[in-house]
C-alpha cells in the first residue's frame, strides 16, 4: 500500500517535470509566426528604404522605427527571447545607418552601421533555426 501511495505522489513530479516551460512549443510556434510576419513586413520597408533618396528617406525611417517597436514588444517565450531582442539590436543597426546616411556622415560609419545589422540578422537566423530544430523538446541553456 505504501508503494502504491508513493507511485500516486509521484506521478505529479514526474508529469511537471515533462512540461517544457522554457520553451512551450505551442507559445514558440505562435511567436516565431509573429516574428516571420514582422520579418517580412520589415524586408518590404527596408527594401523602400534602400531606394529611397536621401531628402525622402524620413518616412521609411518612422516605418522601420514602428516594425522595431511592435518586435520589442512581442510576447515570447524565454526560449526566444535573444533572438527578438537580437532582432531588434539589428533593426536599431539600420535605422541607425539610415540615420547616418540621412545625416552624410561618412560612409565608413554608415558600412559600420549596416555591417552590425547584417551581423544580428544572422545571428537572430542562427539562433531561430536552432530553436525550430529543437521544437517541442527545447532545452534551456
Amino acid at each position: 500500500m505504501k508503494k502504491w501511495i508513493i507511485f500516486l505522489l509521484a506521478i505529479p513530479l514526474v508529469l511537471a517535470s515533462c512540461t517544457n516551460s522554457y520553451c512551450p512549443p505551442e507559445a514558440a510556434e505562435a511567436a516565431l509566426a509573429e516574428i516571420e510576419d514582422l520579418a517580412e513586413e520589415w524586408d518590404d520597408a527596408v527594401a523602400v528604404a534602400f531606394s529611397s533618396s536621401r531628402m525622402a528617406l524620413s518616412g521609411p525611417i518612422s516605418d522601420l522605427q514602428d516594425i522595431k517597436r511592435d518586435v520589442g514588444n512581442l510576447e515570447v517565450p524565454e526560449c526566444l527571447v535573444k533572438s527578438r531582442d537580437d532582432l531588434e539590436k539589428g533593426m536599431v543597426a539600420a535605422i541607425d545607418g539610415f540615420i547616418a546616411f540621412l545625416g552624410q556622415e561618412s560612409d565608413t560609419t554608415v558600412s559600420t552601421k549596416f555591417d552590425l545589422y547584417d551581423f544580428y540578422l544572422d545571428k537572430t537566423a542562427r539562433d531561430i533555426d536552432e530553436i525550430r530544430d529543437c521544437l517541442p523538446n527545447c532545452k534551456a541553456p
